[in-house]
This record gives C-alpha cells, sequence and structure tokens, in this order.
C-alpha cells in the first residue's frame, strides 16, 4: 500500500514546523537561581545537579543549564511539586500550578501548548497540600513563561564537625568549679575576716572554736579524738579512769589471803 506523496509530505512539514515553533517558543517555566550569601556562584553547582516537578504519576526532569536555570518547556496540566536536587544545598519548594483554558473558553493554540497558565507558590514540607505560602509568580506561554528565583535554605550537613579545645569547656567542669570555689574560699575568707567588725570577728571566732568540725579540720581542741568521733564513738568515754566494784576488791584480798597460807 503506497501512501500519496503530498500528504505525507505535509504532514511531516507540519509536525517538523510544530517542533520548531516549540523550540523557539520560551519555555513554559524557568527557574533562577539568583546569588546569595549562602550560595555566592552558582554556577559552581555540580552538572549533577537537576529540578523536578513531581506528581502521583508523572515527574518532569530538567537539567542544570550553563546560565545557571532551570527550564521547563510544556509541562501538562496539573499540580505539581517543583524541587532542586543537588547534593551540596537545600532549596525552597515550591508549588507550580499548570491551567488550560478550554476552546470555549478562548484557548487557542500557541506553538501547539494552548493558552497555558502557570502560577507558582512556596510550600512546606509536612503541611496539607492547600496551605501555599508566598505567589512567587505566574504567567502565560504569551507573556512569555515565568521565570522565579529560588531561594536558597542552607547547606547539606552529612558530618559533624569536631569540636576544638576552648578553656571556657573548663568551667563546665563540675570539678574546676568545686576546686574554684574552694580556693576562692580559702584565699577570700582572710580578706573577708580583715574587714569584718571586732564584735561580728569575735563572735565568729568564738563560734568557731566551740565548733566539734572546725576543731577536727583545724587540729585544734585539747583532748579531742577526731578519729573517735568520725567513728561515731563517744571519746570521754574512753577517757574516763575504769571503777573497781567492791566484789571484785574482795576477790582481790580472798585471793592475797589464799597465797599466804599457802
Amino acid at each position: 500500500m503506497r501512501l500519496p506523496l503530498l500528504p505525507l509530505l505535509t504532514l511531516l512539514s507540519s509536525s517538523n514546523a510544530a517542533q520548531i515553533l516549540t523550540t523557539t517558543l520560551p519555555p513554559l517555566l524557568t527557574l533562577h537561581l539568583p546569588p546569595t550569601q549562602v550560595l555566592p556562584k552558582p554556577s559552581t553547582l555540580p552538572p549533577r545537579t537537576f529540578a523536578t516537578l513531581s506528581t502521583v504519576n508523572t515527574t518532569i526532569t530538567a537539567p542544570f543549564t550553563r546560565a545557571g536555570t532551570f527550564e521547563f518547556r510544556d509541562p501538562g496540566p496539573g499540580s505539581y511539586l517543583c524541587e532542586i536536587w543537588t547534593n551540596a544545598y537545600v532549596f525552597v519548594p515550591m508549588r507550580v500550578d499548570v491551567s488550560e483554558p478550554s476552546p470555549a473558553e478562548g484557548g487557542e493554540s500557541v506553538g501547539g501548548r494552548g493558552r497555558k497558565r502557570v502560577d507558582v507558590w512556596q510550600t512546606f514540607r509536612g503541611n496539607e497540600w492547600n496551605n501555599k505560602g508566598e505567589k512567587l509568580g505566574g504567567g502565560t506561554v504569551e507573556m512569555g513563561g515565568v521565570n522565579v528565583n529560588v531561594g536558597v535554605l542552607g547547606e547539606r550537613g552529612f558530618y559533624e564537625a569536631r569540636q576544638g579545645f576552648s578553656p571556657l569547656s573548663l568551667l563546665k567542669n563540675p570539678m574546676i568549679l568545686i576546686g574554684g570555689l574552694g580556693m576562692l574560699v580559702m584565699f577570700g575568707m582572710p580578706k573577708i575576716m580583715e574587714n569584718m567588725d571586732p564584735e561580728m570577728r569575735e563572735e565568729f571566732e568564738k563560734q568557731q572554736r566551740s565548733s566539734k568540725l572546725a576543731n577536727t579540720l583545724t587540729g585544734s581542741g585539747s583532748g579531742f579524738d577526731a578519729a573517735a568521733w568520725l567513728a561515731g564513738s563517744n571519746p570521754d568515754s574512753s577517757s574516763a579512769p575504769v571503777k573497781s566494784t567492791g566484789n571484785e576488791a574482795k576477790a582481790s584480798g580472798g585471793g592475797g589471803k589464799a597465797r599466804k597460807r599457802g
């Protein structure tokens, strides 16, 4: 079966013309990466960086161009989640809605793409899909497409930086704090005693002499047994003389007489 040559050439020419027209027309959605403090030179991103428009059943990918942009030529009608994927930075996720009016509403074809309209909002992870953020842009093909600047949230961190030595970290040690407090008391107490009133100093010294714990620490106090006090025994009972009873005296006296008889 031979096809007519003229209709075949007409069909090929029309398809080629549509492809050429689609290629020459501006992209429907273009994402730009402006220089920021976090990313001063977007051109330094790795060449594997890419952007995606994803729905439940469809994923459209756009590579990273030399101009530092991502171009989506002709996405179909629907609501998409737009994300930029790279191993160095985290970018703001966006919601992209592509709508196409019906022919009854005046949806004339422009390069085979119709009068599609694109609206871009900032979105947030973990929230409902209807929870839209700030509108970042919107337009149609006749307006030259939509150009949106994508913000950078920050750098990706895969490793935890090792903390260096800091003298201030010593103050977080409880042993250092206890030792420093003891030294402050040891060197600061004499200064406090010098500036104290004579009556208050005399009362303080009197209470210090009467304290058993203070005598133990200073080693003062006559007849005080620190070891017995720490053991919990009464040091007065150990130093008191032992008294002999009358029966013991008689037993000792009878024993003397027995020795004389023998």
